[in-house]
């Protein structure tokens, strides 16, 4: 039985074009006898010709980016924390990587495939491919499936992104419901729905009857994905396809853990499967926490570290102010460091009255961390373990996304969460000025 062997352990990760390789085939008993009968050289250079399990990205992204980076990256364990594994650039708006995917794991694998644990970077599984232009601003993402074959990416429009084509399981998990006549036909009008609102302005008669559509289109689109995606999900006969469905949104919370439990002894120690996992349990303990930590319930302490590597107990800024603000943020969140400069109004008006802000970092790198407090001038309290999603105080409080925050007052009690911009002003006169 044909079997492919493991690429040397020294072989790096193709980051430039490089020739594309055949896939295998599987040769009759007469043409391995007739193989036998050659010389061991002869026998050494067929061997060493035989393909290996080589996957080949190609992209034309020519009308969203000429010049620039291709990255893919993949999902850790670390709830939101994402590694990037290999990177090419950008020329004419073409891009091309080559790497190797490892052998299927055990009951998952294709019939004479080799059993593997996956443990490498380039395991099979859901990868991000996100392009950024010469000034590193990201300019697309496509989630696929990195898989032995040929893949090619291009740009399905504004209202779509980028899209990946090819290989069986992209073809068996994604294609199978993007393809199909009803979701193309919604994603049509989505697209025609957004195209018309471009053409008004925010006040132009018919502007709220096309957002009143283009909402509907956008949920009855995702319905439909999530139904497909369910469906393989539950399906029998393909766990590996199943697993993929789940981390793509088919099945969520308890759920897709228990139908997790149903698939890992059909497929064996397979890494994105035990990482998916581990995302699920975080997110599922986290909401948990969330229900509780809310307005009226007591916050919890804890202590963390500054950038200068001082330690900071929230119930001393508690103790010292009559309310504080814990913002939980990061350097990469957009939407965290936009709501600065409504922060930095507030904190200037009413910090001499007791109000502070106690500021919790879910960077993990600490440059970037740095960086981003130094350009945003931060004046408070600025802590941050390094540790993201996974560290035990976004645990405390369940934080799932960002930003995130909760006013506390004097006694340690939530006031609010989650106040913004307007809101957080409001809210702060009723409790200074009245």
């Amino acid at each position: 039985m044909f079997t492919h062997t493991q690429p040397p352990a020294t072989k790096p990760a193709c980051l430039k074009p490089a020739a594309r390789v055949a896939r295998p085939t599987r040769r009759s008993p007469i043409v391995w006898l007739a193989l036998a009968g050659l010389s061991l050289a002869a026998c050494e250079a067929v061997q060493d010709a035989e393909p290996t399990r080589t996957y080949v990205i190609s992209g034309d992204v020519s009308d969203v980016v000429s010049t620039g980076e291709a990255v893919l990256s993949r999902s850790t364990r670390i709830l939101g924390n994402t590694e990037d594994f290999a990177s090419v650039p950008i020329v004419d708006g073409r891009f091309r990587f080559e790497g190797i995917v490892s052998p299927w794991p055990t009951a998952g694998a294709p019939e004479g495939e080799e059993a593997s644990d996956n443990a490498g970077e380039h395991a099979l599984g859901l990868v991000f491919l996100v392009v950024l232009d010469a000034e590193g601003t990201r300019k697309g993402q496509a989630r696929f499936i990195l898989e032995p074959g040929e893949t090619r990416v291009e740009n399905g429009g504004p209202a779509i992104g980028l899209l990946a084509h090819g290989g069986a399981f992209n073809n068996k998990v994604i294609a199978s419901w993007r393809d199909d006549d009803a979701y193309q036909t919604v994603l049509g009008d989505y697209s025609a729905a957004m195209a018309a609102r471009g053409e008004l302005a925010e006040d132009d008669e018919g502007m709220e009857a096309l957002k009143a559509e283009s909402v509907r289109l956008y949920q009855e689109h995702h319905r439909l994905r999530r139904e497909a995606l369910r469906a393989i999900v539950t399906a029998e006969g393909d766990p590996l396809a199943s697993v993929f469905a789940i981390e793509l949104g088919g099945m969520g919370r308890e759920e897709a853990l228990a139908r997790l439990d149903e698939l890992e002894p059909l497929i064996g120690d397979f890494e994105p499967l035990l990482a998916l996992r581990s995302r699920l349990e975080t997110g599922v303990r986290l909401r948990n926490t969330a229900k509780v930590v809310q307005a009226g319930a007591p916050a919890p302490d804890f202590s963390a570290p500054a950038l200068n590597g001082e330690s900071h107990a929230f119930s001393d800024a508690i103790a010292n102010s009559r309310y504080v603000l814990l913002e939980f943020w990061a350097s990469w969140c957009g939407p965290c460091r936009a709501e600065y400069p409504h922060l930095k109004e507030a904190y200037e008006r009413y910090h001499e009255d007791g109000f502070e802000v106690f500021a919790f970092s879910l960077d993990e790198d600490k440059d970037d961390w740095a960086v981003a407090s130094e350009e945003d001038g931060i004046p408070w309290i600025n802590t941050g373990d390094l540790s993201a999603y996974d560290s035990p105080v976004t645990g405390l409080y369940g934080v799932l996304a960002i930003p995130m925050s909760y006013l506390v007052d004097g006694d340690g009690v939530i006031v609010a969460k989650n106040l913004r911009g307007d809101d957080l002003h409001a809210k702060l006169a009723e409790l200074f000025e009245t």
